[in-house]
């Protein structure tokens, strides 16, 4: 395995790898396994070495899980459902049965707003126009 490789595990592993001060750091919810620190240990010059010339996850253009299921749920459940079945379990972990709990009750606050609004009732068009 390369660096690289080996970053993108430590992610699947819900591990996020930074530097401070130059130095590696590693945040995680649970203990990552040992063969993993392992293989992180082994290659870090080279992860620090890739951190340093590219940005880091928090300079991503991809939100947060938690801020892209804010998003979902108000879109419904439907966007709600296809986004919680896409986590992995440790995802789901992390994020939590409370954190899920919030989520549906404003997925169906955001699907009881849809069906109220008159544009979206059965029979009407998009943009007044028939199809």
């Amino acid at each position: 395995m390369n660096a690289r490789e080996i970053m993108n595990e430590a992610f699947k592993h819900g591990i996020s790898l930074g530097l401070n001060g130059g130095k590696l750091t590693l945040k995680a919810k649970a203990k990552p396994p040992d063969r993993l620190l392992a293989r992180i240990k082994a290659h870090k010059a080279n992860i620090v070495a890739i951190l340093e010339k590219e940005p880091g996850p928090s300079a991503s253009s991809v939100p947060p899980l938690k801020d892209q299921g804010d998003h979902c749920a108000t879109r419904g459940m439907a966007y709600l459902a296809a986004f919680w079945k896409e986590l992995t379990p440790l995802e789901k972990q992390g994020l939590g049965r409370s954190r899920l709990d919030a989520w549906k009750r404003a997925a169906k606050e955001a699907d009881a707003a849809l069906l109220r609004t008159p544009t979206h009732r059965q029979g009407a068009t998009c943009g007044g126009l028939d199809r």
